[in-house]
């Protein structure tokens, strides 16, 4: 499968939404938000793992590949499909239909890239070091920050903000004042993975002052809904609209038999996540069934929630029919290469 810009909008309307793209079976992805001005949407890349494997101390501990291979293979299939989205967006809103233009072509049409944590199935080298060294890089905490200083290759390296109930405090140099990058963690976290991220934005040149600024929430290995970090999010002000929660369904325990972790907290906590912000759209994220190596193999069961299991479970600790919580979950299955207008 590869990225299909043709489908991914088809009129004038979808310009004006944000939309996503799964540029892999996994945990890739990028985000377009609409702007004013002459370039269409800005562009931004989180948790890209493209390229060779997820290899953590050395092989015999920990690694693990792609089974399906990425829709983008690569930064420059990512830049070839930012640039057909932007072509097709300016054609559908040219008056004329006349789709040349004098704006200079950028040396990259990626504007930011959001870096959960460390690990190199979400801060990849291989990936990462092909993207110009202009590109700024948003890395949440410090031990991501030093891990991408240390390839001595990009030229701005920010440590994200910690999300503490205003989007605008995320808004840092050198985003534009609409948009907000902050990241978020679970409190108790003997893997220190159970990271998040928070974009949300609100052109000024969209809607007036009492239009809402919107919010996409990733999190690629789920934070609880109880966790103070959600209970912050879910109470922001400015009070946020939430577009999209993505957190996966496949629960990933560590451990052996009597003594299991959540590395994946799977289908039953995104369900409850998605009510708790009341988001538009469900997409799952992190869910690729991948070919694992090292000694780490043995500890790692996949358990997959499919959304109906999900929805009875919180129907039932709820007192409500489970066809009723199905259709308000609003779940999108985005497949290796697809992508969705948020509207």
């Amino acid at each position: 499968m590869s990225l299909d810009a043709r489908r991914s909008i088809k009129s004038a309307a979808d310009t004006q939404r944000p939309l996503i793209h799964h540029l892999t079976a996994d945990n890739s992805w990028l985000l377009q938000i609409p702007r004013s001005g002459p370039r269409k949407y800005f562009n931004i890349l989180i948790d890209p793992w493209l390229v060779g494997s997820n290899l953590e101390t050395s092989s015999w501990f920990h690694e693990q590949m792609h089974t399906i291979p990425p829709a983008a293979q690569n930064i420059a299939d990512v830049e070839r499909f930012a640039s057909e989205i932007e072509g097709i967006a300016r054609k559908l809103c040219s008056t004329n239909g006349n789709t040349e233009d004098d704006v200079p072509a950028p040396e990259s049409l990626i504007d930011a890239v959001a870096i959960s944590q460390p690990a190199t199935d979400h801060c990849n080298y291989a990936t990462l070091i092909d993207l110009p060294r202009s590109v700024p890089i948003f890395a949440y905490e410090e031990r991501t920050v030093k891990a991408v200083k240390a390839w001595d290759h990009f030229e701005t390296v920010v440590e994200m903000p910690t999300f503490t109930g205003d989007w605008r405090s995320t808004s840092v140099s050198p985003l534009p004042d609409w948009i907000g990058i902050g990241g978020m963690a679970q409190q108790q976290d003997v893997q220190t993975i159970h990271k998040g991220i928070v974009i949300a934005f609100k052109d000024p040149s969209r809607g007036g002052a009492e239009t809402k600024p919107e919010a996409i929430v990733y999190l690629p290995h789920g934070l609880r809904p109880d966790e103070p970090a959600m209970v912050e999010l879910a109470s922001a002000v400015p009070q946020l609209e939430f577009l999209a929660v993505l957190h996966g369904i496949l629960h990933v325990l560590v451990g052996f038999r009597f003594a299991n972790i959540d590395a994946n907290m799977g289908g039953h906590n995104g369900l409850a996540v998605k009510q708790l912000l009341n988001a538009k759209y469900w997409i799952p994220t992190h869910d690729e069934p991948k070919e694992k190596y090292g000694f780490t193999k043995l500890l790692l069961n996949d358990v997959l929630v499919p959304i109906d299991v999900a929805a009875a479970a919180y129907a039932e600790n709820t007192g409500r029919e489970k066809a009723e919580v199905l259709k308000e979950t609003n779940f999108h299955q985005l497949e290796n290469g697809a992508s969705l207008v948020l509207v």
